[in-house]
């Protein structure tokens, strides 16, 4: 019998985007607002599923992180070293130290769903 599979891991969740909007730069006239995406509405969701009991009809995979060659077939080396460093991945956002982690969960969840669907 097959199963919907259902990815995830909570550290995926651990991101830190700062607290400025996608399409605008700190500056003297603007206020710090609050991420246009947050984790948030994704846990909740996996709550709901686990207060609910769906989760059980679900197969939950939590596989582990991608490796360095996993990233670099889609990220140059420059950019996942300023990732390491904790530096700014765009002109917007700088990220933080723990987001390559969660980049690299998600990463090997990527992997891993393919796998799944090559079968």
């Amino acid at each position: 019998m097959s199963r919907t599979g259902f990815y995830w891991h909570e550290r995926c969740f651990w991101h830190d985007q700062g607290a400025i909007g996608v399409f605008s730069a700190p500056g003297e006239f603007l206020q710090p607002q609050a991420a246009s995406e947050s984790p948030e509405s994704k846990r909740r969701l996996k709550n709901i599923l686990e207060v609910s009991g769906l989760i059980d009809e679900l197969y939950v995979v939590k596989p582990p992180a991608a490796t360095l060659d996993d990233l670099l077939r889609f990220h140059t080396p420059r950019y996942l070293d300023k990732l390491q460093a904790g530096g700014s991945s765009t002109r917007w956002q700088r990220r933080r130290l723990r987001t390559l982690h969660a980049r690299q969960l998600g990463g090997g969840h990527a992997v891993r769903r393919v796998g799944c669907c090559r079968r």
